[in-house]
């Protein structure tokens, strides 16, 4: 993180003995935790807006696999009803034709 914007020349008329250099440091540190937390606490801002946002996602996807899976269902279901249905049409068919068979040889050749 960014903690010092320009080149530390620290507070040098401040800084009169041991008192003074303690004083600038508390101030440094005092600075430092100043913006390190208000750092964190747009991350932290940052994190909840995300998470929010992908949990929402997260929602809106999950009942879009369910409402796709199930018309993936009902598809499997017709398509199995139509296989049924062709065969047994399939069935009448060859039926039909046995029987017609049956019939033209008794009329045209019998």
């Amino acid at each position: 993180p960014e903690v010092f914007d320009a080149e530390y020349a620290g507070a040098q008329d401040a800084s009169k003995g041991i008192i003074g250099l303690l004083e600038v440091i508390l101030s440094d540190f005092d600075r430092t935790v100043t913006v390190v937390n208000g750092q964190e606490s747009d991350a932290q801002t940052a994190y909840d807006t995300f998470k929010t946002d992908n949990e929402l996602d997260t929602g809106n996807k999950q009942t879009l696999k369910t409402t796709k899976e199930g018309e993936v269902t009902a598809a499997e279901e017709a398509l199995i009803d139509l296989e049924n249905d062709k065969k047994a049409a399939l069935d009448l068919h060859e039926g039909h034709l046995a029987a017609l068979e049956k019939l033209k040889s008794m009329c045209v050749e019998g």
